[in-house]
């Protein structure tokens, strides 16, 4: 929106700098709307951290994750309540009985600035083999993973697994919150996805913000 290249920090930095203010202020009043989930009494008979909280959760084959930048393009323009998204999360991970499967995807692509990994969206390349285009032109490792991915998506499509002959063991998803990170190099299995992160804002940050209200409550007096 501010027209400057996206190519380094320095050409973003130097640019931004001889943005006038009109043009800034302009940026800053765009705002992105949160799509929202609508309780029908049908597909959905009651609001989703409700759904959670209960575990009434459809038992169908279902996959999910995120990429390692997710949502790093929009976090400058949305205000979150974290403490509320992290009791979803929280909800979101004990869904024994369900065939869930959770990943994390992270790979470096020719459309972003160089300093971002994986951002929103990014994984849709691969899935749909955008590698094999006239368009995009991608190495040699690229073209493989693209490849691994669309045999994954395309198994679970079919079969509702993503696993099969020459592809690395995708655990179901499950109270050892086993998950399979795909990366250009490699794909390994891990569990307790980004858990120092989880802890740092449902118990560090929570504790912190108490600890420091307290003190200024005895400054107070």
């Amino acid at each position: 929106m501010s027209g400057c290249s996206i190519e380094s920090t320095k050409k973003i930095g130097d640019c931004m700098r001889n943005v006038d203010l009109k043009t800034i202020l302009d940026i800053v009043e765009v705002r992105y709307r949160i799509i929202t989930l609508i309780v029908d009494g049908v597909f959905l008979t009651k609001s989703v951290d409700e759904l959670f909280r209960t575990h009434e959760l459809l038992t169908i084959p279902f996959m999910t994750g995120v990429n390692n930048d997710e949502g790093g393009w929009l976090l400058s323009n949305v205000s979150l309540n974290a403490t509320e998204i992290c009791v979803t999360d929280e909800g979101i991970l004990f869904t024994q009985d369900n065939n869930l499967l959770s990943h994390t995807f992270t790979i470096m692509t020719l459309l972003r600035p160089s300093f971002v990994g994986s951002d929103h969206g990014d994984e849709i390349l691969t899935v749909f083999g955008f590698c094999f285009t006239t368009t995009h032109a991608c190495h040699e490792e690229e073209e493989q993973l693209s490849r691994t991915m669309m045999s994954y998506w395309a198994n679970f499509a079919r079969t509702g697994s993503p696993n099969g002959d020459g592809l690395v063991h995708w655990p179901k998803y499950g109270a050892e919150e086993d998950y399979l990170s795909i990366d250009v190099n490699e794909q390994v299995t891990g569990q307790h996805l980004k858990k120092d992160k989880f802890v740092f804002l449902t118990r560090t940050l929570p504790e912190k913000i108490r600890q420091h209200k307290e003190k200024e409550e005895r400054n107070e007096l």
